[in-house]
């Protein structure tokens, strides 16, 4: 009891030196707690199970990479991976879409829009995604500043809103499209499709790769772009500062361009539906009348 007395009668009795390397341990290990949490909250990776399903559509900012396997699930990581939220719906489509305020990150290119709109960021940019399904998806959309990396796909694809889908091979004996709006991108290495409709807006781009179609229709708008795919035949339109570069092989392929460029190679004949401001090649295209 006397020694408790001597150690807390008087602050002058412990020796400066004592206290400030007490301080200093402390601070240093609390934020050693502070580092490994947060590193933890990045690292930590959950996986679901998941019923069969046939679509996707993924919204907030995730990362996915999608391949086929023999079963069904998904690996979620990263930062905010638990805001992340996994649903199958009644039609078969997996959803994914981030908890709380998913706000797009709109340009402040575009006008009407305020400034607390544009400043938004996706809550789930920095969660990534790794989903393994039974098959091909039938259709993959992505959303409000996500991406999709897969393997294989099997019907339409669609990005909007600074979002991105990079499929190596689209296969459809069906009828498919291929949409991208609002400064989106989606990338097609190649496949068969038997008709195909391809329409980018508002500076978005296709690169199509090797990609071949029966049929084709490809519209470009809004300083937008289509290059790559060969075409049996088709129609072609561009406007507004765009640019089309294809292929077409074989039948007739028509052209409506407006203030654009549209490139035409291969031995398919070319007929110009109207032509303002515009650069068609091949210069041997025909007016149609």
């Amino acid at each position: 009891f006397g020694s408790r007395l001597l150690i807390f009668a008087s602050q002058d009795t412990i020796p400066p030196g004592l206290i400030s390397r007490n301080m200093i341990s402390t601070l240093s290990s609390m934020l050693r707690f502070v580092m490994l949490a947060s590193v933890a909250a990045f690292i930590n990776a959950e996986n679901r199970s998941l019923h069969d399903f046939r679509g996707l559509y993924v919204s907030g900012g995730a990362k996915v990479r999608l391949t086929v396997g023999n079963s069904s699930f998904l690996s979620v990581e990263g930062r905010n991976a638990a805001m992340l939220r996994s649903e199958v719906n009644y039609w078969g489509t997996l959803v994914l879409w981030c908890g709380g305020d998913a706000v797009m990150p709109l340009s402040p290119s575009i006008p009407f829009v305020p400034t607390f709109v544009q400043q938004g960021i996706a809550p789930c940019e920095n969660v990534e995604v790794d989903i393994v399904a039974l098959r091909p998806l039938s259709y993959i959309t992505a959303d409000f500043a996500s991406s999709v990396i897969t393997d294989a796909a099997a019907g339409p694809i669609s990005a909007s809103g600074r979002s991105s889908v990079s499929v190596h091979n689209l296969a459809s004996p069906w009828p498919t499209s291929i949409n991208a709006a609002a400064e989106s991108a989606i990338t097609i290495a190649g496949g068969k499709v038997s008709s195909v409709a391809v329409s980018v807006a508002a500076a978005s781009k296709a690169d199509l790769g090797s990609l071949t179609a029966d049929h084709a229709t490809i519209s470009a708008s809004d300083r937008s772009s289509v290059s790559g795919m060969t075409l049996s035949d088709g129609f072609i339109s561009a406007s507004s500062s765009s640019r089309v570069n294809t292929t077409a092989a074989a039948g007739p392929v028509g052209v409506s361009c407006f203030s654009s460029e549209v490139h035409v190679g291969g031995t398919a004949q070319v007929f110009i539906h109207s032509d303002w401001d515009c650069k068609v090649t091949p210069q041997k295209a025909i007016p149609y009348e």
